[in-house]
C-alpha cells in the first residue's frame, strides 16, 4: 500500500533526494583537495568513497528501521507503522539507489583512463549510476520504481565484476 501525498511533497521529496549527490560529491572533491591530491583522479575515488559509505549507511538505516517496524507491539497506531515502513522503503530503495550510483559513477571515472577496469566493466558502472540517478524520478512517478532492483541487483554484479577486475589488474606484490 502506497500513501498518498501532494505533489509538492512529492516534488521536495525529489529536491531533496537530488541534492544528495552534488553534495557528497563537493564534499568528497573537497576532502581530496584538502588532502593536495588535484581534481582528477583522486576527486573520482574520493566520490566513490562517499558514496559506498552513503551506500552502506543507506542499506543499515532501511535495516534498522525494518528492524523496529517488526517489532511494534500491536496497538501501535497505524500512522507509525506507516511512516516507518515509508521511511524504510526511501533509505534502503532511493537512498540507497542514489547512494550506489554515486560509488558506481566515481569508481568507474577513476578507473577509466588507468585501464584498471575493463571498458565493458566501466560501461556498465556507468548505466548502473544513471540507472540510480534516475531512480529519483520514483518520487514524481512511481512507474519508475523499476530502476530500483535493476541499480540493487545489477549494481551487485556490477560491483562483484569490478572488484575481480581490481584484484586481477593489481601488481603482484
Amino acid at each position: 500500500m502506497r500513501p498518498k501525498c501532494s505533489s509538492s511533497a512529492n516534488v521536495r521529496k525529489l529536491v531533496a533526494a537530488v541534492l544528495l549527490v552534488p553534495v557528497a560529491a563537493t564534499l568528497a572533491r573537497l576532502v581530496r583537495q584538502g588532502q593536495g591530491q588535484g581534481h582528477g583522479q583522486g576527486a573520482a575515488a574520493a566520490t566513490a568513497f562517499a558514496g559506498g559509505l552513503l551506500a552502506g549507511g543507506a542499506l543499515a538505516s532501511s535495516a534498522v528501521l525494518t528492524w523496529t517496524l517488526g517489532r511494534l507491539p500491536h496497538e501501535a497506531p497505524e500512522a507509525l507503522a506507516q511512516a516507518l515502513a515509508d521511511l524504510s522503503f526511501l533509505t534502503g530503495g532511493l537512498g540507497y539507489a542514489v547512494s550506489f550510483a554515486l560509488l558506481a559513477a566515481g569508481t568507474c571515472l577513476a578507473a577509466r583512463g588507468s585501464g584498471l577496469l575493463p571498458r565493458a566493466c566501466v560501461t556498465t558502472g556507468l548505466v548502473v549510476a544513471a540507472a540510480g540517478l534516475a531512480a529519483t524520478l520514483t518520487l514524481l512517478v512511481f512507474v519508475f520504481s523499476y530502476l530500483l532492483p535493476v541499480v540493487r541487483f545489477g549494481g551487485t554484479a556490477w560491483l562483484v565484476w569490478a572488484a575481480f577486475a581490481l584484484a586481477r589488474s593489481r601488481p603482484a606484490a
